[in-house]
């Protein structure tokens, strides 16, 4: 390995040339090449699949172009490493030495030596920091590196069996505590800590131990320990420890001998909340179903289990046997996911166990919620329906999700548009408030703003919990909250609990009143009244969130939504100008409210310009100017907007507004992936944020996705009963674009009740009318357009659809110029 360059890919990219200096590399998409052809060593690829998978955003011919030069630049680097004869391009892995090569070929030693040398490989991640725009090739390095995470897991699970083998138990501790620092929560590691620590007298680490395999599988996996490492940590609190010679790690012989394997497996999990001991019976004949139906038990414990099946359906099958067999509602929940596990030294690993459970969780009690990976895989049932309940991003799965709770379509309303949504809302699977904006209890009309400031921040903080379901009254002209009883709200906003109060702001004190309100029984749950110096407003907003979180036991991950509050500005100054913003931006109802907004966020930028909630404000006060809800091309509003998004992603923004401004501006500009790559960040940070949904939904529609555009444009409309009209207007494009013209109508006549001289809808409208040969009112709906805008012309329209597919704008505008307007 000496006098041979070397490459680092495991953790930060290092490359060193043969006498040791480092090599500056320079090229992202050499580097990320080169990482591929190591993984993917085994055979050649074919020069057109990898210009593909890198360079699939540029065409054919640049891709080519592209990937010539990412290979000259390795062969610069390292003469000899990537051969080319033909069409192929292969590795000669012998020509420099590969950090991944190397963990690699270790993986199968029985070396202690060979082992540790291996491990000291593993830094990080393959790329660590490394992000591709092309999804192909995102996708394929998330796999690789759970793959040789996996792989460096196994060789420190080797290592640690090895050294307990030889007796040494000190350096044993040592590997356990890495292989913790790779996988938190491998139970079996945490297991043999205890037993090794207190077999060396270290008996209150070792209960310490447990206290962190606890709260790990916890955090992760909202589990408890398994039985057996219960049963050892009474042992070890008793005092009674294993001797040495007895079974240290009851899965050594196993990991030793067990070989690897992978599958695409549907995984179902059963969990209960039954009292600790009253559990059994419940999941014994919940294990009884799932056999019966061919599955294979991947865990079971005291209050859960974890079944994989090959066919999905009979995952579902077995669900619904459980469900149907259950009398009235269970303490149980069940969760499905689809994808990938792989079973390695004897035991299961993947994505999809940590899915499911989480779904289990946000069902319904004695419901079912699946993946959409899991509802694709099922395909459609005639007995079933699918309910979106929203995008939802798993703290250890890179990806986000869409859930959907499985129901009975005998026990579902026939799916319709907002104009004939029921009165009634069903509840969400998972803890649901409505925040109603806090009133102005002082005698001064003018503190207004002040009152639904605070209703704002409280919203931003709660809106970021993805554990909670949250219903906002954000039309202020519309209000749907007023003069209603809880009772009244719950059903009308499908909502269990009720945020509400009061604010009194006079001279540099503030007073709040906040209470939770239970809408089926009318008990309040909690309430707080906040006397205090205006500088201590952030800390109440804090205390707000955390209290409510606590109250409905939702678990507030990390505690982001409080850290969110405090980073978002410190100067009483610039949070009551943010304050004034939000009230001239959604009370306004003209060109200068909008630029009053754009005055006082770009005075929260003066008092804090380090402070990145002031530029992600101002990003959406210049959106609004350009035109909100719309796609803007060449605006100097929309520029100014995207400038500040940018700013505030600089300087660190997480509250999502940066990532809307700029998916819109992106998809302005035809930069399909960075669009979508926006507004996956956008909906991750605003889990609970109907236009963050409302914007996923019109571009996934651009991108020729209109099934799943409609899922996201109808949870848009549930988050709250009081949407706007750009809301429906979305839906109408997304039904029309999968040939649902009638549905079309329906939506686009809702979005004109709520704002009858809105052109976009009518086109829709006109279009659909088209499709279903109804000309002659198509002709009505075009004159009315005319009549409405003059200057209308379908060409300069269709400069402000930017559909992926052009044959989608071709048909769409073929269908208007039949309808009569002029191109």
């Amino acid at each position: 390995m000496e006098n041979r360059p070397a490459f680092h890919l495991l953790g930060p990219f290092q490359a060193q040339n043969s006498s040791g200096t480092a090599i500056d590399f320079g090229h992202r998409k050499a580097l990320a090449l080169l990482a591929y052809l190591v993984v993917e060593h085994q055979r050649p690829h074919a020069r057109e699949h990898l210009a593909t998978l890198l360079w699939a955003r540029t065409g054919e011919e640049r891709a080519r172009h592209n990937l010539r030069q990412a290979l000259s630049k390795l062969r610069t680097l390292c003469p000899g490493l990537v051969q080319t004869p033909t069409d192929l391009v292969t590795l000669d892995k012998e020509i420099c030495d590969i950090d991944v090569l190397r963990l690699e070929a270790a993986a199968g030693s029985s070396d202690v030596d060979e082992l540790e040398q291996a491990l000291k490989l593993y830094r990080g991640d393959l790329l660590e920091g490394y992000a591709a725009r092309e999804s192909d090739y995102q996708d394929w390095l998330e796999l690789a590196r759970t793959r040789l995470r996996a792989r460096a897991c196994d060789i420190a699970r080797r290592l640690a069996n090895l050294l307990i083998e030889e007796g040494r138990d000190v350096q044993a501790i040592d590997q356990l505590h890495r292989l913790l620092d790779l996988d938190q929560v491998n139970e079996a590691a945490h297991r043999d800590l205890m037993l090794l620590m207190a077999r060396s007298g270290r008996r209150s680490d070792a209960l310490r131990q447990y206290q962190l395999c606890t709260q790990a599988l916890e955090e992760e996996l909202d589990a408890e320990p398994a039985p057996e490492t219960r049963h050892l940590f009474e042992e070890i609190k008793r005092g009674r420890v294993p001797p040495a010679g007895s079974a240290a790690t009851p899965q050594s012989s196993e990991c030793a001998a067990s070989k690897t394997s992978t599958a695409e497996t549907t995984v179902l999990a059963f969990t209960t909340a039954c009292p600790k001991g009253e559990c059994a019976d419940s999941l014994q004949e919940a294990r009884s179903v799932l056999d019966r139906h061919g599955a294979e038990t991947l865990l079971y414990t005291d209050d859960r289990l974890l079944a994989g099946f090959v066919d999905p359906g009979s995952a579902l099958d077995a669900a619904l046997e459980i469900v149907n067999a259950s009398s009235g509602e269970g303490v149980w929940r069940m969760g499905l996911d689809r994808g990938v596990l792989s079973r390695e030294q004897g035991q299961w690993r993947g994505n999809p166990l940590s899915m499911a459970q989480r779904l289990a969780a946000l069902a319904t009690s004695g419901g079912i919620c699946a993946s959409a990976a899991a509802v694709e895989a099922i395909g459609e049932r005639a007995d079933l329906d699918f309910q979106f309940i929203g995008e939802y991003q798993a703290r250890d799965v890179a990806q986000p999700s869409n859930a959907f709770l499985v129901r009975p379509a005998a026990h579902q309303a026939k799916t319709r548009s907002p104009a004939h949504q029921q009165p009634a809302l069903a509840l969400p699977g998972k803890p649901s408030v409505l925040l109603k904006p806090f009133d102005n209890i002082s005698n001064d009309a003018e503190q207004d703003y002040f009152a639904e400031g605070l209703t704002k921040d409280i919203s931003i903080a709660l809106t970021k919990i993805p554990g909670l379901f949250l219903a906002l009254d954000e039309t202020p002209h519309a209000r749907a909250s007023q003069g209603q009883t809880t009772a009244e709200l719950g059903q009308l906003f499908g909502v269990r609990y009720v945020l509400c109060g009061g604010v009194r702001h006079h001279g540099d004190r503030v007073r709040v009143n906040a209470e939770l309100i239970d809408t089926e029984t009318g008990q309040c749950i909690w309430g707080e009244r906040y006397d205090r110096e205006l500088i201590d407003l952030f800390a109440i907003q804090d205390e707000i969130t955390e209290e409510i979180v606590t109250a409905m036991d939702v678990k507030l991950v990390q505690g982001e939504a409080a850290r969110f509050m405090r980073k978002s500005l410190a100067n009483p100054s610039a949070l009551e100008a943010s304050y004034r913003g939000w009230y001239a931006l959604y009370h306004g109802t003209d060109h200068v409210d909008v630029l009053e907004a754009q005055r006082s966020f770009e005075r929260v930028i003066e008092l804090e310009p380090d402070a990145p909630f002031g530029y992600a404000c101002a990003a959406l006060a210049y959106w609004a100017e350009a035109g909100f809800g719309r796609v803007v091309v060449n605006s100097p509003a929309m520029q100014r907007a995207a400038e500040l998004a940018r700013k505030a992603l600089e300087l660190g923004d997480t509250s999502g507004y940066a990532n809307l401004v700029l998916a819109v501006e992106y998809l302005g500009q035809r930069d399909f992936d960075r669009a979508f790559s926006q507004i996956t960040e956008g909906v991750a940070a605003r889990p609970n944020c109907n236009g963050a949904y409302a914007i996923k939904s019109s571009i996934l529609n651009f991108l020729g996705r209109p099934e799943e555009a409609i899922e996201f444009a109808r949870y848009a409309v549930r988050l709250t009963p009081v949407y706007p009209a750009e809301f429906p207007a979305v839906l109408a494009a997304c039904y029309h674009d999968c040939g649902r013209y009638a549905d079309a109508i329906e939506a686009a006549e809702t979005s004109l009740r709520l704002r009858d001289n809105d052109v976009d809808p009518m086109l829709m409208m006109a279009a659909s009318r088209v499709a279903l040969g109804q000309v002659d009112e198509a002709r009505d709906i075009a004159e009315r357009i005319r009549r409405l805008d003059p200057q209308f012309r379908l060409s300069e329209f269709a400069l402000t659809q930017p559909y992926r597919d052009q044959e989608n704008l071709r048909r769409l505008i073929e269908q208007l110029q039949e309808a009569g307007l002029p191109d």
